[in-house]
């Protein structure tokens, strides 16, 4: 009996051991596809450190601003919501309150090849358990094109706008001559 309940013992923790290693074996699996699922998104994935060095950046981000496959961690860049007007801030960085989580902007930036390209990000402060700001997760999609035809949008109403008002004016002159 000792003998058995030996065995039972050993097989329980092979048994355990065995099933650790396949537990691991998966979540490194769904790990590899999360991150290649991040790594394939059209939009620019990064975050940073609290001072703004980068901690992590998809592809796209990095073929965006021309940043090499590898050694680029550690860079700084400015995340868009470190700069919200009238923010107070330290060495350039807004002081948020930890129940702040997304700040949403639009900047005109350059790519690597020099072309200009306006992008919409949605910054998010990442908080520690005691409320201090430790770094900062961003995403950006290129808004180019709906961003010029707002512009082209804005002319054409401003054009009717003054087209009317040049209409109005000529129809109260030709009133006035009437009478």
């Amino acid at each position: 009996a000792p003998e058995a309940d030996a065995l039972r013992a050993v097989a329980g923790t092979l048994g355990a051991a065995l099933q650790r290693r396949e537990d691991e074996r998966r979540l490194l699996k769904s790990e590899a596809r999360y991150r290649a699922a991040v790594e394939d998104q059209a939009e620019l994935l990064c975050r940073t450190d609290a001072e703004g060095n980068l901690t992590f950046a998809n592809a796209a981000f990095r073929h965006f601003f021309g940043l090499p496959t590898s050694g680029w961690q550690g860079r700084r860049v400015r995340v868009p919501a470190q700069d919200q007007p009238g923010a107070a801030g330290v060495g350039g960085f807004v002081m948020l309150q930890p129940t702040e989580q997304l700040t949403t902007s639009e900047e005109r930036h350059e790519d690597a090849a020099g072309q200009s390209h306006w992008l919409q990000w949605s910054d998010r402060p990442l908080w520690d358990d005691g409320g201090a700001l430790v770094g900062w997760q961003s995403v950006a999609r290129d808004i180019t094109e709906a961003h010029h035809a707002r512009e082209e949008k804005d002319r054409l109403l401003e054009e009717l706008r003054q087209a009317l008002e040049c209409t109005a004016a000529a129809l109260s002159q030709l009133v006035e001559q009437r009478d």
